[in-house]
């Protein structure tokens, strides 16, 4: 359904740019290296944002970027944060995600086998 059609495209382009379109293509896919990682993101001055540190879009938009983590012990995920404006505070809400896990010795098919017990914790916390 595709790789057909382009494949006779292909065969149509002269030699140089059948030579060119890989090597963009390798610059491009370099380039892309150098976008910052969304977990490190600092702002020009070199700090991690907070909730004091916010842009202003204009309009009364404002754009966080919410660095929320949770109990390291427990390695807890904080993802879909929502913030709700509550006269002059904030009630951010997101859901809290982690996994928990334990092994036991059973049997299966008649024979002793190792039992993985994994089980995926989520809540809403605000």
């Amino acid at each position: 359904l595709v790789q057909r059609p382009m494949q006779t495209l292909w065969k149509r382009l002269p030699l140089k740019l059948m030579t060119v379109i890989p090597i963009m293509l390798a610059v491009l896919l370099f380039a892309f290296s150098f976008i910052p990682d969304a977990d490190n993101v600092k702002d020009s001055s070199g700090h991690v944002p907070t909730l004091d540190n916010y842009k202003d879009m204009g309009n009364g938009i404002v754009d966080w970027r919410f660095l929320l983590k949770g109990d390291l012990a427990s390695n807890d995920a904080f993802i879909n944060p929502s913030v709700l404006a509550v006269g002059d505070k904030f009630v951010v809400a997101a859901r809290r995600h982690r996994r928990s896990w334990n092994q036991t010795v059973g049997e299966y098919k008649g024979k002793a086998a190792t039992i993985v017990n994994e089980v995926w914790h989520s809540e809403i916390v605000i």
